[in-house]
């Protein structure tokens, strides 16, 4: 009987142990910052809502740095934007010429969910709805089958706001702060938050992260690789080492991905389809022979890339400009006419060695996720302090006739993004009662349909599968004539005579797309 009890005792202090040290794991290593640290995102939120443009935050938690931005806010917001990654340029400057404070607060493959949560934050946090609320409502908002489930990272501000909709319930912020503390602290013995942190440890030992933070550019392209690479070595590479070789190399705008990832930003360039392995390794050996900032490096390069090398490197003193636009503030550099190519070769061919020295002129955090800068002319991922976002260089400055070889992918692949099985029309009565919350509350609310890319567009629309893009969009058409809700943009680009060169791939629209739907500006 006592041996019994002392097994009972053992047994019991010895899931305790377990428990204690597992919560204590969860508790310093918070990957997430759900208890408060001082980690990456964190910090990241705080330079953001400072002011601050930050760079090199990518494959992140969306909805964690969406909740850590409006905890950290420090103004309040007349205008937020809730979207997908369709919806991740639109800019203030577009938005109004007046001086508002906007937040773009869009997400990855952003669901209704995603749109009550972030209001519900707002709400929780900060006592306040925004005077105006911008939803970016791709078709497959109403596809139940779109495989979104991304939204349960803000679950609790999403059921807070579900009662304050329906009146049920959470009808304090006392009780909702409640059941928010009490969902964060059960995180303590949460398998999965367990296994996400142990995640996050082996990434940060695999990596070396916090020894090596990423570059400004100019000291990315002087570290490019200048070895001279045999053809017979590469064809040795599997797909995934030639993809990492190529990036590696600085070269990443040479590769081709193809197969339904093509353009999922979750999945790692190196475990894609590579489409084009054949004509990769030549590029790959003919460019070795060319070491960086050498004349054959820069012949090679069109005027806008030279432009960019220029600025990139620190020597956008010596660009010359001409035509009409050569002093127009509003035309980006790499849009301009080049006055001086020659002589801009031969300027940054003799500057390739003072360049082996370069002057560090962006501010690092201790921490290596992000870094501080003060300019978008960075070949990085950027966020700017509004919330909107710039590609790095390979896709900001992807060329034509990729972006066409990406929206023929985009939509003959088996299912398009989130668009399998959409049979019918989902989310309606959720969707209208959301809004209706809204304008009791008197907040404005816009629609934005984001247009596809034109060659998408065509393909999928000729596919009785997709038709569900035509009846979502007339729906949204006859709910805002109805509620007397403002809606911008459509899903047909041609109704805004949208062409492929306005898109980055089959679905994101650049700058010009946004401009050209919400003119006029508030």
């Amino acid at each position: 009987m006592n041996k019994n009890i002392r097994w009972l005792q053992y047994s019991i202090g010895l899931i305790l142990l377990i428990i204690s040290l597992i919560s204590f794991f969860n508790y310093k290593v918070d990957s997430s910052g759900i208890f408060g640290h001082s980690n990456y995102l964190s910090k990241a939120a705080k330079a953001l809502t400072s002011g601050k443009m930050v760079a090199g935050l990518q494959n992140i938690d969306d909805r964690l740095f969406q909740e850590l931005i409006i905890r950290n806010l420090r103004v309040r917001n007349d205008v937020i934007a809730i979207g997908s990654s369709t919806t991740m340029h639109l800019r203030k400057g577009v938005i109004s010429k007046d001086r508002i404070n906007f937040f773009n607060h869009s997400l990855n493959g952003a669901s209704l969910e995603d749109y009550i949560a972030i209001v519900g934050a707002y709400e929780v946090m900060h006592d306040y709805l925004p005077s105006t609320v911008i939803l970016g409502v791709d078709p497959w908002v109403f596809n139940k089958n779109n495989g979104q489930g991304r939204w349960t990272g803000l679950k609790q501000y999403h059921d807070y706001e579900l009662d304050k909709i329906y009146g049920e319930g959470l009808n304090s912020r006392s009780n909702s702060n409640v059941t928010i503390n009490a969902i964060k602290w059960k995180q303590l013995i949460n398998f999965d938050y367990t296994v996400s942190n142990i995640k996050f440890i082996i990434r940060a030992l695999l990596k070396n992260e916090s020894n090596n933070p990423p570059l400004p550019l100019k000291e990315i392209e002087n570290t490019e690789i200048v070895e001279t690479l045999i053809k017979s070595d590469l064809e040795k590479l599997t797909d995934g080492e030639l993809i990492l070789k190529a990036i590696g190399s600085g070269n990443a705008n040479k590769i081709e991905f193809g197969g339904p990832q093509a353009l999922d930003p979750n999945v790692p360039s190196y475990e894609k389809e590579l489409a084009n392995r054949e004509e990769l390794i030549d590029i790959l050996v003919e460019l070795s022979n060319c070491k960086p900032f050498s004349k054959c490096d820069l012949e090679k390069l069109d005027d806008r890339e030279l432009i960019l090398k220029a600025i990139g490197s620190g020597n956008a003193d010596k660009i010359e400009f001409g035509g009409p636009q050569a002093l127009d503030p509003n035309v980006p550099s790499y849009e301009k006419e080049l006055a001086n190519r020659e002589e801009l070769i031969e300027a940054l061919e003799g500057l390739s060695e003072a360049l082996l020295e370069p002057k560090q002129e962006k501010i690092l955090t201790n921490n290596s996720k992000f870094y501080v800068v003060d300019t978008i002319d960075i070949d990085d991922f950027i966020r700017v302090d509004d919330g909107s976002i710039y590609y790095p260089y390979e896709k900001r400055y992807i060329n034509n006739d990729q972006v066409k070889q990406h929206a023929i992918a985009f939509a003959k692949a088996t299912n398009p993004y989130s668009l399998g099985k959409f049979n019918s029309l989902n989310n309606i009565e959720l969707f209208e009662d959301f809004v209706s919350y809204l304008k009791l509350n008197k907040v404005d609310v816009i629609l934005f349909l984001p247009p596809y890319n034109p060659i998408a567009y065509d393909l999928l629309i000729e596919n009785n599968k997709y038709k569900h893009i035509l009846i979502a969009e007339k729906y949204l058409i006859d709910f805002a004539k109805l509620n007397n809700v403002d809606l911008k943009g459509s899903y047909n680009p041609h109704k805004y005579n949208l062409a492929n060169e306005d898109f980055f791939d089959g679905v994101h629209g650049r700058d010009q797309v946004l401009k050209e739907i919400f003119q006029p500006v508030l």
